[in-house]
Order: C-alpha cells, then sequence, then structure tokens
C-alpha cells in the first residue's frame, strides 16, 4: 500500500437493499467480496480511487450487461481513504486481513478493490470479523450522490 491514493474513494449502490433509510449506504455494501482469479489469498470487492469527477462519472453511468438499465440505481457512495488506511493499519482484527489496491481495467483507469484475506471472507466462524468491517468501512460514508 505504499502507493498515493486520493483522499476518497467511491462504491456503486446498486439498490436501495444497500442503503439505511434509503439515505446512507449499510454495510451490506461492503460485504460481497469475491474471490474472482485471484492466487494470492485474497477476495476483492470492486471501488473506485476518486482522482477526478470523471471516477464518479464512470460509476454513475455505468450500465448492466447486456442492459440500458444503470447498474447503480442510487447513485454513488463517497469514502474517507484515510479511514480505510487507519483501518487497515491499527485495527487489531483488520491488521492484516484488509488492504486495498488500484487495479485499473479496461474502460475504467480509476478502479481497484478492496482486498480481504479469503479465509475471512469464506468462514462462516468469521463472520463477525467481517461484519465488523463492512460496518465500519460503510459508517465512514460522508456523502451519497446520486
Amino acid at each position: 500500500m505504499s502507493e498515493e491514493y486520493p483522499p476518497e474513494f467511491a462504491r456503486g449502490i446498486l439498490n436501495s437493499n444497500y442503503l439505511i433509510n434509503e439515505n446512507l449506504p449499510d454495510a451490506n455494501l461492503f460485504f460481497d467480496f469475491k474471490k474472482n482469479d485471484r492466487t494470492d489469498g485474497y477476495a476483492e470487492l470492486s471501488i473506485n480511487w476518486v482522482d477526478n469527477e470523471k471516477a464518479i462519472t464512470i460509476l454513475k453511468d455505468q450500465k448492466k450487461k447486456e442492459s440500458e438499465t444503470l447498474q447503480y440505481s442510487c447513485g454513488v457512495g463517497l469514502f474517507l481513504t484515510d479511514e480505510l488506511r487507519r483501518l487497515c493499519v491499527s485495527n487489531s482484527y483488520c491488521k492484516n486481513a484488509l488492504c486495498y489496491e488500484r487495479k485499473p481495467i479496461d474502460g475504467n483507469e480509476f478502479h481497484g478493490n478492496l482486498l480481504l484475506i479469503e479465509e475471512i471472507n469464506s468462514n462462516k466462524e468469521k463472520k463477525r470479523i467481517k461484519n465488523m468491517i463492512a460496518a465500519t468501512i460503510a459508517t465512514n460514508c460522508f456523502s451519497r450522490i446520486e
């Protein structure tokens, strides 16, 4: 994590099931980590690094596969990178379990991932740790853009 990161990151909000009182993101927004093709022991959750306004526009304009319907019908949540960094470094449950990366993909130079150790992601006995991590990140939302 020695790379420079902007002060904010964003995550698209699929629908109202990911909101509390139709306003702020719920912890479920940070619960669906996927192993995908990773071989490093982590599961990933997509985010965008907000280097500029285009990072938010890409999320707001993203369409569902093979559809003209918006992917993120409830907008985009903005979160503070410093709070994420603090969580990754100083929280005893998260230290060595949660980190992040910048990983551009085709059509989205701002793409990155939150990374959670696969053992915590898939182990039902460690679900409480995953719940705590998700809730902590979600409570650091400072803005939602519709």
